[in-house]
């Protein structure tokens, strides 16, 4: 029997816990996962925003990457003991795309009305 839970935290840059019941009755955390958000230009149309996504999708540790075309950003959620930013943002560069971390200022800035 295998049941992977996920715990999010109602605050934005809190990590993610990620428990897995694999044959036992106690989760047990297997992992802390990170959201990192991007800045990424060149984004023009749906293909480019499936390509990015790909791109990170394909980078080990990366349990989930969602692009918004109309806000030329990634929303990354990863492990950090199998990548680091550096690595996501080096993805989307090696798609074709500018691409550089937002700092957390900028992301809590930005998602202020």
């Amino acid at each position: 029997m295998y049941l992977a839970l996920l715990f999010v935290g109602g605050v934005r840059g809190v990590p993610l816990l990620h428990a897995e019941l694999a044959g036992t009755d106690t989760p047990r955390a297997s992992a802390i996962l990170e959201v990192k958000k991007l800045k990424v230009n060149g984004i023009t149309c749906f293909g480019c925003v499936q390509a990015v996504q790909s791109a990170l999708q394909k980078v080990a540790g990366v349990t989930r990457a969602e692009v918004s075309l109309e806000g030329n950003e990634a929303v990354v959620e990863y492990n950090p003991a199998q990548t680091v930013p550096e690595v996501l943002v080096k993805a989307v560069v090696d798609a074709g795309f500018e691409a550089e971390l937002k700092v957390a200022e900028e992301s809590e800035a930005t998602a202020t009305p």
